[in-house]
């Protein structure tokens, strides 16, 4: 079953059914959906699972497109853990679990490209292959592609990508939690306005959220134009006393010399929001009234005039 949800109306509607393919399956594990563009035009793209099955959506005759099978590699199968992310435009990634394979698709062409060098096996938690629960996203502005590795693990991987090809470093691994819980099947990974939201799956109702320290990103376009990055020289996020003492933060947006309103939230190292401001930015300035916060590693994070900027700031009582 495929099934459409309408914001406005708060509604569900039932849509075309994913085909049963020459595989004559069903959705299974393995399975994926991300939107990319092909002529301006938006669509759902389907990995299929199970097998290598991989589809368009046409939203306006609610019908599905059989595309160029995704890659065959070591083995056909793509299995629990496989996920797809999109450039916004029309690139999309695809990372093979289990096998540990890494290809791209271009929209325009109909076309797989690669392999490229996929997620490592060596990690945090020892040499593990991406299994259930493994997804990833990409963070526009430049940041890369945000991944679990799943597969009862905590690995969180970042996916950078120049002219000469991909490279992948871990970041900070995705916490126990009070559940003590890592990342198995039903875990997703989404992006909204530069910030990452995760969960975890493996019987847990835990959501977590990571903001990558100091990256500065462009409004997202609703084009589907992938947002370029801001050059760090012309619009930054400066937080001064930092580590704070005691009082008054002072925050400064570079490239900012008129005054307009912001939205300014405050996270814990939990990623709680603790504290919400909406201040005028005087000449790109403004100073928060911190004087209640106990002491801990905090992240500002500050929306204002199309773009997002966070910076971690630390409490010393």
């Amino acid at each position: 079953g495929f099934w459409k949800y309408d914001v406005a109306t708060n509604a569900w509607t039932q849509k075309k059914d994913v085909p049963l393919g020459p595989s004559n399956k069903k959705v299974k594990g393995g399975t994926d959906i991300t939107w990319a563009y092909k002529r301006s035009v938006g669509a759902p793209y389907l990995l299929k699972g199970y097998k290598n099955e991989f589809y368009r959506y046409d939203v306006a005759g609610d019908s599905w497109n059989r595309l160029a099978p995704a890659p065959v590699g070591g083995n056909q199968k793509w299995d629990k853990g496989s996920w797809l992310a999109s450039d916004g435009a029309h690139t999309i990634y695809a990372h093979k679990a289990k096998y540990m394979e890494f290809y791209s698709y271009d929209t325009e062409a109909d076309s797989w490209s690669g392999p490229l060098t996929p997620m490592p096996v060596a990690g945090s938690g020892g040499s593990k292959k991406a299994k259930d629960g493994s997804c990833g996203v990409l963070l526009l502005g430049g940041w890369g592609i945000g991944a679990l590795k799943g597969g009862n693990t905590q690995e969180f991987w970042q996916c950078k990508f120049t002219t000469d090809g991909n490279s992948w470093a871990e970041k900070e691994t995705l916490p126990k939690g009070s559940f003590k819980k890592k990342v198995k099947a039903g875990a997703d990974i989404v992006t909204v306005g530069g910030v990452l939201y995760a969960t975890k799956g493996n019987k847990s109702n835990e959501l977590w959220m990571y903001i990558p320290s100091g990256s500065v990103y462009a409004a997202p376009r609703r084009d589907g134009v992938v947002a370029g990055r801001l050059a760090i020289d012309d619009c930054r996020l400066v937080i001064a006393p930092n580590p704070l003492v005691a009082g008054f933060v002072h925050l400064a947006v570079g490239g900012i010399s008129l005054s307009r309103p912001a939205l300014v939230r405050l996270y814990d190292a939990a990623g709680r929001c603790v504290g919400v401001w909406k201040p005028i930015l005087r000449n790109g300035s403004t100073d928060l009234d911190l004087r209640h916060l106990a002491a801990g590693v905090y992240v500002v994070r500050i929306v204002a005039d199309g773009f997002t900027a966070a910076q971690k700031l630390v409490v010393q009582r």
